[in-house]
């Protein structure tokens, strides 16, 4: 029953993503949910369909979630395809994974700030975010804010980059 509830409540929301938030009544019906999820009993959270449909729903859902879900591909990725941002709320292990990374990366290169510092030093993660958020040049690596060419990309999305770029490189 308490399944049902959730599942039935999600199913209420209109469909929303990173580029289209949400409107009141979809705030509103968002927040009861939450509220269930507060209330909700283990067994109920840790069941798969429930976790799905809820990041499905809204990916941010995934922080309310047993950290099971964050370490659990498929649902990690349902969560990424609603908003990359929600990188932030996946498990170590995934935003240290390189093909995650970039699949999130490749959908809103802002999600870059939330991958693992290992992947910040990673010349085709970075190109990848930068390419279409520049300004995210601020979280790579040393090495790579000293790179000319990753520093052109970057600049080229948004000039405000140079501001992240290797000293070396700003007076160039």
């Amino acid at each position: 029953k308490e399944k049902s509830i959730i599942i039935r409540k999600c199913d209420a929301v209109p469909p929303f993503n990173y580029d289209t938030a949400p409107n009141q009544e979809s705030e509103r019906l968002l927040e009861e949910i939450t509220m269930e999820l507060e209330k909700a009993s283990p067994e109920a959270l840790a069941d798969r369909q429930v976790a799905l449909k809820l990041v499905s729903t809204d990916g941010a859902m995934l922080e309310h979630l047993p950290n099971i879900w964050g370490d659990d591909d498929e649902v990690a990725w349902a969560a990424m395809e609603n908003d990359a941002f929600n990188l932030e709320f996946v498990s170590p292990r995934l935003r240290g994974n390189k093909d995650f990374v970039l699949k999130t990366v490749k959908r809103d290169g802002r999600a870059l700030r939330y991958a693992s510092e290992e992947l910040l030093g990673d010349r085709e993660v970075v190109l990848e975010g930068v390419q279409n958020a520049g300004y995210e040049l601020k979280f790579a690596s040393e090495e790579l804010r000293a790179d000319r060419e990753l520093v052109l990309v970057a600049v080229k999305s948004n000039c405000q980059a140079l501001a992240h770029a290797a000293d070396a490189l700003r007076v160039d």
